[in-house]
Parts: structure tokens; sequence; C-alpha cells
């Protein structure tokens, strides 16, 4: 694990399987974590006992959490509708880095109201889109951009993360 910074903070939003992945890499970049939210609190005792997140850190309330403290970062793992939600409120409390799970948000409306809220407050929003460097994603490229299999230009691939909520 990397060594933290601790100039530099981070909230997460979101304990699930994807948020709980956002602690570890956050933590991984030398951030320190200061926060993370879940309205669920066994994905909170999940994080707890998983990342070995103090319990000072844990809010199931977010207007706690941001009375917490104000982090230089904050990542947005929820369900797509509330990225935006989330996203908006957070760079109205003067967070200067997000980085929200793909997609963005549910209408091109409520992307757009995020974008005008960021450009507001002077927030840095990055859109979490990392399936391309995935291992057997990067591989499955280099197969079908070689002649071993024949000349496929395409290929779609359905994942098992999806449903009502994304």
């Amino acid at each position: 694990m990397a060594a933290e910074n601790n100039n530099l903070t981070a909230f997460v939003i979101g304990a699930g399987r994807m948020g709980r992945q956002h602690i570890s890499n956050t933590r991984k970049a030398g951030l320190n974590v200061i926060g993370v939210f879940d309205q669920d609190v066994n994905s909170l005792e999940t994080a707890q006992r998983e990342q070995g997140v103090e319990p000072k850190y844990l809010f199931n309330d977010f207007i706690k959490l941001c009375e917490s403290g104000v982090p230089d970062l904050a990542v947005i793992a929820t369900t797509t509708p509330s990225h935006c939600h989330f996203g908006a409120q957070l760079a109205k409390h003067g967070v200067k880095y997000l980085i929200i799970e793909k997609p963005l948000g549910s209408s091109i409306a409520q992307c757009e109201e995020l974008i005008e809220q960021c450009n507001k407050y002077g927030t840095r929003v990055a859109v979490n889109y990392l399936f391309c460097f995935i291992p057997t994603v990067l591989k499955a490229k280099e197969l079908l951009g070689s002649q071993m299999i024949g000349g496929f230009t395409s290929l779609t691939v359905n994942g098992n993360n999806s449903g009502m909520a994304m």
C-alpha cells in the first residue's frame, strides 16, 4: 500500500462492491479516506470489515458526511440515478475533484445540470470508464486485432452488472 499523503483526502459515496474497491484504490493512490457514505448500514459494516474503515468515517446520513469536512476528492460509486445529485451537492460543498462511475447520469438534462454546478463551483469531473483497461478486454482486443482468429471489426460484450438500478 502506498504511503498516505496527509494533505490529500477523499470521500467515497457508496459502500457497495464498487465503492469498496474505490476505498482500496483511493488509499493505494495515497489519499486519506475521511468519509464513506451509504444509506445501507450493512454496506457500511462490510466496508468497515473488509477495508478497515474506522467507524468515525462511516456515514449513513449524507448531510452529516458533508458536515464532517471537505475532502479534495470524492468518488461516487452509487447507482446511476443518484450520480448527478451527489455530484452537484459535493460541488456546492467545495469538493474540487469528482470521480463518478459510469454512466455520468440518467439523462442529458441531469448531466448538463451537473456540469453547470461543477463549472459554477470550480469542480473538475472525471467519469470512471476503465473497462478498456481490464486485462481480459485487452487480450480480446489483441486477438481480435491480429489475423490469428480472423478479421473481426467489432464485438459486443454483455456484462453481468446491469439491471434495474443501472
